[in-house]
């Protein structure tokens, strides 16, 4: 159980670093954290995505990335 485990969920809205990034159109870090190997793939507790989140927020640069 890596407490640095790079797709690890929040505890309350159980969203990955790639949502935060997303949702916040943080373009380095959504770089760094694909590099890393981040799942695209995770869903919130809304079964929202980080492609999702960024596309809901009119993040193109982001939306572009992922």
């Amino acid at each position: 159980n890596d407490p640095f485990r790079i797709d690890k969920k929040t505890f309350i809205v159980f969203r990955t670093p790639l949502h935060a990034a997303s949702n916040r159109n943080q373009v380095e870090s959504l770089q760094l954290l694909l590099s890393r190997n981040a799942s695209v793939n995770q869903i919130d507790n809304q079964g929202g995505t980080a492609v999702m989140l960024a596309s809901s927020q009119g993040h193109i640069p982001t939306v572009g990335k992922l």
